[in-house]
């Protein structure tokens, strides 16, 4: 698997020095195993991400993955994080059943975390998840101590 790495690292490297040239930033996300062999959790990307010289590629955070993999919320504490992804249980739309969320955005506050983030998951109907979704999205994010300017 080294060689894989050290080829994806460079990869990793062009992309994203590319990209910062117009003004875009390249997230890693890791994903649970069912979806790849590479890298699976937040804390092993993040040491990727230092160990081999990407340049300017980030790190994103997935909770959908995170939760899949029972990775702790300690490794959302890293400077190279972002973006993070969001979801319900399930992959669903973000809902009270998925109270995981509050302390998933309370870890991140409490990191200094000053990026992006988004619902990723499978609507069933967008029309009619998508308002209690970010409704949901914004009663746990001032539960978890975000205010309305952040």
């Amino acid at each position: 698997m080294g060689r894989a790495r050290e080829q994806f690292a460079g990869f990793l490297r062009g992309v994203a020095e590319e990209a910062a040239g117009h003004g875009v930033t390249v997230v890693l996300e890791p994903l649970r195993p069912a979806e790849t062999n590479l890298l699976n959790t937040v804390a092993e990307s993040g040491a990727f991400l230092r160990e081999h010289d990407t340049g300017p590629a980030r790190l994103l955070a997935d909770l959908y993955h995170m939760r899949e993999q029972g990775e702790s919320m300690d490794a959302l504490a890293d400077d190279l994080l972002a973006h993070v992804h969001v979801a319900g249980v399930g992959r669903g739309a973000p809902a009270a059943d998925a109270g995981d969320i509050e302390p998933f955005l309370r870890a991140l506050r409490q990191a200094g975390f000053a990026g992006d983030c988004s619902i990723e998951c499978n609507w069933k109907d967008f029309a009619a998840e998508a308002r209690g979704a970010l409704d949901h999205m914004h009663t746990v994010a001032r539960a978890a101590g975000w205010g309305e300017s952040t």
